[in-house]
């Protein structure tokens, strides 16, 4: 993919996204769409929306998938523009009760 335009690259320090993966997350688990022993592999899409100062979007995929050994594992890839900004495989991806946590 390509690289993203540097002066977007230089004002996007990536802050936002970890509130975005939070927010989709618990998004997730309160509609009911993740249940205490369901889990969800696969691929999900969404966009994203940066306010103030420079405004920018894009969107984002989430894969989790299921690692050979029965442990979650995935990736985030996000995209500006077209531009792949970064992608970043999750170090954990973990679920007690209705609360998941990935680590990346």
């Amino acid at each position: 993919m390509g690289q993203a335009d540097s002066s977007v690259s230089d004002k996007w320090d990536g802050r936002g996204n970890s509130w975005l993966l939070i927010f989709v997350v618990s998004f997730l688990l309160s509609s009911g769409a993740l249940g205490a022993d369901d889990w969800l592999p696969g691929q999900w899409t969404g966009t994203w929306d940066q306010t103030g100062g420079d405004p920018a979007s894009g969107t984002l995929k989430m894969t989790i998938e299921k690692k050979p050994d029965g442990t979650l594992g995935g990736r985030i890839q996000v995209e500006m523009n077209g531009s792949e900004l970064y992608t970043a495989d999750f170090k954990e991806v973990s679920q007690v009760e209705n609360k998941m946590t990935i680590k990346y």
